[in-house]
């Protein structure tokens, strides 16, 4: 039986046809690019100007820069990176499940490692300053946060005092 070369044919003709039009795709780009600016009608080309001081627009969202603060005198002067990060009286850790799952209940919602959560702290005259938190560790008696490279270590909080002249539950 006799086979026909017509499927190698086709095959042939079809990547003579792709590299045709290849060809003619990269010769009419090639002649876009030569254009100018005045020859394509913009009316203003594009710029970028930054004011110093401003916040960069190039920056993660919510991300600050870090405040830098030197220590020693003359030419041994160090530069230390100093992270403003909150305080743990600002977070109420009011109660610790340390089951299977661990959790806690930070300033009245639950958490568990891993958990992130965002967290805003006043300040006198001017908008609240929003952190970003995570859980790293429950312990008992214990919440360790970290905030960027600082780890903050929250204790339990207990309110709750005995009333005075309670009697204990009877069987």
């Amino acid at each position: 039986m006799h086979r026909s070369p017509f499927p190698r044919l086709l095959k042939v003709k079809s990547n003579a046809l792709f590299t045709l039009i290849l060809c003619l795709a990269a010769g009419g780009g090639a002649a876009a690019l030569g254009q100018s600016v005045e020859v394509l009608g913009v009316g203003k080309p594009s710029a970028f100007q930054y004011i110093e001081g401003d916040r960069d627009p190039f920056w993660p969202i919510g991300w600050t820069k870090k405040v830098v603060a030197l220590s020693g005198t003359g030419a041994t002067a160090t530069t230390v990176v100093v992270e403003e990060a909150p305080k743990p009286e600002l977070f109420y850790v009011s109660s610790i499940s340390l089951d299977r799952i661990p959790l806690a209940v930070i300033n009245g919602n639950a958490y568990g490692i891993g958990d992130r959560f965002i967290s805003s702290i006043p300040v006198e005259k001017a908008e609240p300053k929003t952190f970003r938190m995570q859980v790293t560790a429950i312990r008992d008696g214990l919440v360790v946060l970290r905030y960027g490279t600082v780890e903050i270590k929250c204790p339990l909080r207990v309110v709750g005092t005995p009333v005075s002249g309670a009697k204990p539950a009877s069987k």
